[in-house]
């Protein structure tokens, strides 16, 4: 019987104690798919059975095992939902600053694109206006061509181009020259002589170059028992001729003159001879005049300067920004077994719901890291790619800009130097000639000395010449020529003309009444004057002078070259001191 007893009692312990390791395990399962775990309590029976210290204690550091190992596991995914978010954050900020730059870049290309295509218009129009300006340079620089050649001629052969004399007989008191026989003049008084071609000790005029030039002389005749005879000679060979009679009571003076155009090789001379008497005073009635009128050279063309355009390029730099992570410590306490037990259970349970989320974090946070990865890639390339075309529409509009500028230059230029060939071209455009009366016949003039207004305008090339006035204004530094006849009819006084330079006399001419045995009568005289701007020309008598419808009574003059500005006038010329030269050009010594 008690052998029977021991038995039960020890079947009884043995099933209690396997009933309470089934407690102690359910206790310790967890759901894992529902996040929810119950456990029962031991019944009166099982508390009754003490659990082995030993095993519960293999358990629980098994379960604080797992706990550290989720801990571990939390840590890792909390750093790394860290890491995403910062990332994701950080990348978020980059894509809004390069869509911010992309934007940007974006519209300054558009800005860039459109001042690049109204540049485009410009260079255009301003190419357009350079064609047009640069073909009217050509135009006038094929005008002044002849210029041009003078300028080389003169540079090739080292001599003055500016060849223009006149001269009278006498430098003072009055008389005749000449014994009746065949002899050479010798004008000693020199009016002008730019070139010094003209010899006053010799009387030769010598060509200092190969050239077309004009002659003219002009001579008195009084108080004279010989007939007069002038020749005009070139290298020893009559060109042309001039003469009267002798002078008699009723016609006790007189004059004559003549001109030739010649074509003269460099060393060539010219002179005058007489045969007979010629008169000559203070008046300068007898002269000897003449003067280059364009040379005989090879034709040339002159080079276009052209600039160089410089283009300048600009670089962009890009910044970029590091994520930071951090990490945090869980501490853990041991106290009662159940309550550990519980505590740990609850634990492992929020740890495994939060593993879950994190875990769901993870992943779409790096799903959208890599979603904004691909953004930031596509938008770097995108700003790449925008900032990449700004700067070359930065280098083309730099480019374009400095092009405009070059095309604006060269249009100044172009422009500035038709405005010089065209003031060439008009200011050596002076000529006229004008006759007394525009209508009817008769004589001018009362017998005193007055000024005379020559009204009928024949030609007036640069307006230079007042038919109100009677004067001609020099509207540039250079030297003319002027001349003058006229005729003497039904008039009972001497004439003397006077061709006057700012008041003061420079040649004359003159002859006696008309009388029945010589009703009619002419004179003349010619000058080359050097002139400044603003110089006066007129012609005054004294005495009666006769005109008609035939314009026998004229007064002429022409520019026949320019002479350089002198330091008091512009442009500023080399040599002056105090004078910017910089911007001088040669054109202004062209002939």
């Amino acid at each position: 019987m008690k052998t029977f007893l021991a038995l039960l009692v020890l079947c009884y312990l043995c099933r209690a104690q396997k009933h309470s390791s089934d407690i102690l395990l359910q206790a310790l399962n967890i759901d894992s798919k529902e996040g929810v775990a119950e456990t029962q309590k031991p019944n009166t029976e099982a508390s009754a059975v003490s659990l082995t210290q030993g095993d519960i204690w293999v358990e629980l550091r098994n379960l604080r095992d797992m706990v550290v190992e989720q801990k571990v596991e939390l840590r890792h995914l909390t750093a790394r939902v860290t890491a995403a978010e910062s990332q994701m954050e950080t990348l978020q900020e980059e894509n809004t600053e390069m869509e911010a730059r992309m934007t940007a870049a974006e519209s300054l290309a558009e800005e860039l694109q459109m001042e690049n295509d109204a540049q485009a218009t410009e260079i255009s129009t301003l190419r357009q206006r350079l064609n047009v300006s640069e073909h009217r340079v050509g135009e006038l620089e094929t005008q002044l061509e002849g210029l041009r050649e003078a300028v080389q001629e003169l540079q090739n052969t080292n001599t003055v181009r500016k060849v223009a004399f006149s001269s009278s007989l006498l430098t003072s008191g009055e008389g005749n020259t000449g014994n009746g026989d065949f002899v050479h003049l010798i004008y000693k008084n020199v009016i002008s002589n730019i070139g010094n071609r003209y010899n006053p000790h010799t009387g030769y005029f010598t060509a200092p170059v190969r050239g077309v030039y004009y002659f003219r002389f002009t001579a008195h005749i009084a108080h004279s028992d010989s007939s007069l005879v002038m020749f005009l000679i070139k290298n020893g060979d009559m060109m042309v001729t001039s003469g009267d009679r002798y002078t008699t009571s009723t016609d006790p003076e007189d004059g004559i003159c003549n001109g030739v155009v010649l074509q003269l090789e460099e060393g060539d001379v010219i002179s005058v001879y007489i045969s007979g008497k010629v008169w000559d005073d203070s008046s300068h009635r007898t002269t000897f005049s003449g003067f280059l009128l364009f040379l005989l050279a090879q034709k040339h063309s002159s080079d276009i300067l052209l600039q160089a355009l410089n283009i300048d390029s600009k670089e962009g730099v890009a910044e970029t920004q590091k994520p930071s992570t951090e990490a945090s410590a869980v501490s853990l306490t041991q106290g009662d077994i159940w309550v550990e037990l519980r505590n740990l259970r609850d634990m492992v349970v929020e740890q495994k719901v939060e593993l879950r989320h994190l875990t769901a974090r993870v992943t779409a946070a790096e799903s959208q890291m890599e979603t904004l990865q691909e953004e930031n890639t596509e938008m770097e390339a995108r700003m790449t790619a925008a900032e990449s075309l700004a700067e070359e529409l930065q280098m083309e509009n730099d480019a374009q800009a400095t092009e405009i500028s070059t095309l604006h230059q060269r249009l100044n230029v172009s422009e500035h130097r038709v405005g010089e060939l065209e003031t060439q071209l008009e200011v050596r455009k002076v000529a006229f000639s004008s006759s007394l009366l525009t209508s009817g016949e008769g004589n001018t003039g009362n017998g005193d000395f007055v000024h005379l207004i020559y009204k009928n305008v024949i030609s007036n090339i640069g307006n230079r010449y007042n038919p109100h006035t009677g004067y001609f204004t020099a509207p540039v530094r250079g030297v003319y020529y002027f001349r003058f006849t006229a005729h003497i009819a039904h008039s009972d006084s001497s004439l003397v003309m006077f061709l006057i330079k700012n008041g003061d006399m420079m040649v004359t001419s003159g002859d006696r009444y008309t009388t029945s045995t010589d009703p009619e009568d002419g004179i003349c005289n010619g000058v080359v004057l050097q002139l400044e701007e603003g110089d006066v020309i007129s012609v005054y008598i004294s005495g009666k002078v006769w005109d008609d419808s035939s314009h026998r009574t004229t007064f002429s003059g022409f520019l026949l070259f320019l002479l350089p500005a002198t330091c008091s006038k512009l442009p500023p010329v080399k040599g002056c001191t105090g004078v910017d030269v910089s911007n001088y050009h040669l054109s202004s010594f062209i002939l």
